[in-house]
């Protein structure tokens, strides 16, 4: 097994020359998020020295929903090699390469397992989850806190994850089934990921970064997004001029959904317009004249975002708080914030019923 070490990052060359072998593939366009462009580059090297030809991409990449399939045609290139992400799209347009980037090496987590026990004092059943990069070492943390006597319950792969333990920013419906039967949750990996989860559980969570060496507890900062989330919800309840704002990013684009929500808003007396984009920036929101926006994109985009742009840009769910058809408090006690993304079953199925709702539909059950 021929390996590739990068920084603390380990990446089996050997499977993906096979995989790449398996499709035929000779030009490769290799896509990297932000801080990972110095593995694509040394990739790149060594791809065209076994006689493939390599195209390094320079456009903005979010995660497995955004890949490249449009710049890999404009290329000619054969396959994707995507880095940094596991697999999101339920089929490849284009042949793609998942390349996760894991962490090779155990000792930043290792090194602050006193750390985390002391910040879990009072916790007896303790739900962990991790972003793809720590996934390897989500055992070693379960076995130590184990080890000392707190029991640990690992989320399983249920929307868009296909890892146990794996938590994306979009999909905490794994941590989310585990909610009745643990005090608190671990996110291991960054206070990004773990955010996710403590804005749709009012269970405890901490965000364990062993890169910084911090245990962070976020009830605090999920106090404040969401307070910040009802102020735009008020603002935005009293805007005339919406735009329904639609991603063309392949994991993104929920078109039938931005069509029901425009629907929706006009029936209750908004002038709505559907808006597609590859990127929610300043500028999409300053020049169109109106006054808020939905965003059908990453839901991350208003969650972290919101406070660059000088209008309310509203989650699904926030926009029919906004419209009186869904409750704040229902938003907040079902954790219901970033529905429809990574999630199923009976709460998912409330938002559904509503939106697809007709105006006389919604009037019989007293929800207009």
């Amino acid at each position: 097994m021929e390996e590739l070490y990068h920084g603390p990052y380990k990446i089996d060359i050997s499977q993906v020359l096979d995989k790449l072998r398996v499709f035929s593939a000779r030009r490769v366009l290799i896509q990297a998020p932000l801080g990972f462009r110095g593995i694509a580059a040394k990739l790149a090297v060594l791809l065209a020295d076994r006689g493939f030809t390599p195209v390094l991409s320079n456009s903005a990449c979010w995660g497995g929903c955004d890949i490249a399939y449009s710049e890999a045609e404009q290329v000619k290139a054969d396959a994707i090699l995507h880095l940094g992400h596991s697999p999101f799209m339920r089929r490849d347009k284009i042949p793609t390469v998942y390349v996760e980037c894991r962490y090779a090496d155990p000792s930043p987590l290792m090194n602050m397992l006193p750390k985390i026990r002391e910040a879990l004092k009072g916790v007896s059943v303790i739900g962990l989850g991790a972003s793809v990069q720590w996934l390897d070492h989500i055992t070693l943390l379960a076995s130590y806190l184990e080890d000392n006597g707190i029991s640990t319950r690992i989320a399983k792969p249920s929307m868009f994850a296909m890892h146990n333990a794996q938590v994306l920013g979009c999909d905490y419906s794994g941590l989310k089934q585990l909610e009745a039967d643990v005090d608190a949750f671990i996110v291991l990996g960054s206070i990004f990921h773990a955010l996710g989860i403590a804005l749709i559980s009012s269970k405890t969570t901490y965000a364990v970064d062993p890169i910084t060496q911090t245990v962070k507890e976020l009830g605090d900062y999920r106090r404040r997004i969401l307070m910040q989330r009802y102020a735009n919800i008020q603002k935005f309840a009293e805007a005339s001029k919406v735009g329904v704002v639609v991603s063309t990013k392949p994991g993104q684009m929920r078109s039938g959904l931005a069509v029901l929500l425009a629907h929706v808003l006009r029936d209750n007396g908004k002038h709505a317009t559907i808006i597609a984009t590859d990127e929610i920036d300043d500028k999409l929101i300053t020049e169109y004249p109106f006054e808020a926006y939905v965003n059908t994109a990453c839901p991350r985009i208003s969650v972290e975002d919101q406070a660059r742009y000088a209008k309310p840009v509203l989650l699904p769910a926030e926009c029919l708080a906004a419209l009186r058809l869904l409750s704040w408090e229902d938003i907040i006690n079902k954790g219901l914030l970033m529905l429809p993304w990574g999630w199923s079953g009976e709460a998912s199925n409330i938002f559904w019923k509503i939106l697809n709702a007709s105006r006389s539909e919604r009037e019989e059950v007293g929800i207009v």
